[in-house]
């Protein structure tokens, strides 16, 4: 087998009247930015959970993102249950549709996402583990003030972790 389904991609799966949309191109764009491939596939009638979902599940790389019904994009991981997605928002600009696009590639990079705050801990006078807590702690108290579910949370806690741990490293 060695279709475009096959190939290392984040699957979108759009609404059929969406599928010429301003919002799906800058979604679009977002992903090209970050230099990763996407895989579209267009269905009528499902809403965008659903096609989150679906796509999440059909990725290898295990990222799926839905666009459907009065503008609402949604990022899926498979890891998550179908009414449980990373991120859901309903879109009023192409601006944040191209940053959602991004922000799925960056969670595939492993690469924090854009417009969560970051404080600079890392030129601190603390020890690395006490700079990694308090910058993981900082991290923590943003994402749940967040309209996230628990699961994305605690997905977002542990990769943010894993990405301050690898930077004190460094």
């Amino acid at each position: 087998m060695n279709s475009k389904k096959d190939r290392p991609a984040i699957f979108i799966g759009v609404e059929s009247s969406y599928q010429d949309s301003r919002l799906l191109k800058q979604l679009c764009y977002g992903l090209e930015e970050e230099g990763l491939p996407f895989y579209l596939f267009i269905k009528e009638g499902f809403p965008p959970q659903a096609l989150a979902y679906e796509a999440a599940q059909a990725s290898p790389l295990d990222v799926g993102i839905g666009l459907g019904s009065e503008n609402k994009i949604v990022l899926q991981l498979s890891k998550l249950g179908e009414n449980e997605p990373f991120f859901e928002e309903t879109v009023d600009s192409d601006f944040k549709a191209k940053i959602i696009g991004s922000n799925a590639a960056r969670l595939v990079k492993g690469l924090p996402i854009r417009g969560l705050p970051f404080k600079s801990y890392f030129n601190s006078h603390l020890k690395k583990e006490e700079r990694n807590k308090e910058a993981v702690d900082d991290c923590e108290k943003s994402i749940k003030e967040s309209n996230f579910s628990p699961q994305t949370v605690k997905y977002l806690s542990d990769l943010i972790t894993k990405i301050i741990s690898e930077k004190i490293k460094n």
